[in-house]
């Protein structure tokens, strides 16, 4: 069965999540920082009416961030009823993979303690 992903960039390497968690793609905005959180939680923003908590993903990756200076977006996701963002640097598009396309991410030595990769 294919699925539809939406595709961005983060550290010039390309991710992608299932569509149907996607709300909307949005240019980065100022947010209200959160006092005492982990360091990859950036704070809150008000999407349409709803407070929405937004992720740095590369820190929560662990990614080394190069273009810091560059423009942001965020990618507002609504995942098992909660609405967040996670700041990526540049949606790409819209991606139709089969299941029998993805591998483990087991099989790949770099993510295989990763929690939050599906596959590749």
């Amino acid at each position: 069965m294919e699925k539809q992903y939406v595709s961005f960039l983060l550290c010039d390497k390309k991710y992608a999540i299932e569509i149907e968690n996607v709300q909307e793609i949005t240019d980065f905005k100022d947010y209200t920082e959160l006092p005492n959180s982990p360091k990859f939680m950036l704070g809150i923003l008000n999407i349409r009416k709803n407070i929405t908590l937004i992720i740095n993903l590369k820190e929560r990756l662990n990614l080394f961030d190069e273009n810091k200076g560059e423009e942001k977006q965020i990618i507002v996701v609504n995942i098992a009823g909660r609405q967040m963002g996670f700041i990526i640097d540049k949606a790409t598009g819209v991606l139709n993979l089969k299941e029998a396309d993805i591998e483990s991410p087991l099989k790949t030595s770099a993510l295989s303690n990763s929690q939050f990769i599906k596959g590749v």
